[in-house]
Formats: structure tokens, C-alpha cells, sequence
């Protein structure tokens, strides 16, 4: 997963020992969006956050609001 922070972004993601890790990269989210963009697991689901597909658990709506639920996450 990655977060948009202003001018960084936050990247989620399993690192060897399948743990969850973060790092924050001095990039812009628009720039990491356009790059990633081309895969076709990834996918931009809001303004602030990019996902990968095949992490996916759950997707629930309620009032007009959706959430994602996803692995490890």
C-alpha cells in the first residue's frame, strides 16, 4: 500500500520474513501513481492511497463510504 504525506509518500510493504514495513520516500504521490500505474494489480483507489489487488480481503460500503480491508494490513 502507499500513502500520499504532502510532498512524501508511505510505503507499506512485506519485506523476506513476510513482516510489514514502512518506509517514507521524499517523492510526490502523483509521480509514484504514474509510475506504477502500468501494473495491473496496482490500482489508485483514493486521492491518498495506491493498492495492490491481490492483497485485497474485504471491500465494504455503507452511507456511500467504502472501505478496503487488506492482508497483513
Amino acid at each position: 500500500m502507499i500513502e500520499a504525506l504532502g510532498n512524501y509518500v508511505l510505503v507499506f510493504y512485506l519485506n523476506h520474513d513476510k513482516q510489514i514495513e514502512k518506509d517514507i520516500i521524499r517523492n510526490s504521490f502523483s509521480l509514484i501513481s504514474d509510475q506504477v500505474q502500468p501494473i495491473k494489480q496496482i490500482l489508485k483507489v483514493h486521492r491518498s492511497y495506491i493498492i495492490n489487488l491481490s492483497k485485497v480481503i474485504n471491500i465494504e460500503t455503507k452511507n456511500r463510504k467504502s472501505s478496503v480491508k487488506l492482508k497483513f494490513i
